[in-house]
């Protein structure tokens, strides 16, 4: 939310709905549509992927890699890329504690950019530069799980 006045902030809470989870409930499945984004008020929450996407059915247990903890301190965002896309949810998002959340469905969303060109190019312009530095985080993840698996092979 960088560059947002007051009042442009004060509109976008506006749209805004508050909701809680209970600790271990999921509040996003990876592979469900999504049309929300998501930002942690209060509470912990965990972002994992599954290890093997389309074959859940065949695992005797879940088998989920934990990316990363979120705590409220920065208010983290999640689930922008299917409030920008309606695509498919990317990750799991699962509540450790109780939580409180806020979100915004993709229809609010839109009609605020709508009505507010200037709040939308900031709003929108925020979340690209989110989903830059998650994609330079991972293109890094990328290269060091290649040279793992690179360095592994080489031994055998």
């Amino acid at each position: 939310f960088k560059g947002l006045t007051d009042e442009e902030l004060k509109k976008f809470i506006k749209i805004t709905k508050e909701k809680k989870f209970s600790a271990g409930e999921y509040i996003i499945r990876e592979g469900e549509v999504g049309t929300s984004i998501f930002i942690l008020k209060e509470g912990e929450v965990e972002v994992s992927k599954n290890l093997y996407p389309g074959f859940e059915s065949c695992l005797l247990t879940s088998q989920e890699k934990i990316l990363t903890r979120l705590g409220p301190k920065d208010h983290p965002i999640f689930g922008e890329i299917s409030l920008l896309d309606e695509g498919v949810r990317t990750a799991n998002t699962i509540a450790v504690t109780e939580c409180t959340l806020l979100y915004v469905n993709r229809k609010d969303f839109l009609q605020l950019i709508n009505r507010d060109k200037q709040l939308g190019f900031k709003l929108i312009f925020n979340l690209g530069k989110l989903l830059c530095s998650r994609l330079r985080k991972a293109d890094d993840d990328t290269v060091k799980l290649s040279t793992a698996l690179c360095l592994a092979l080489s031994k055998q």
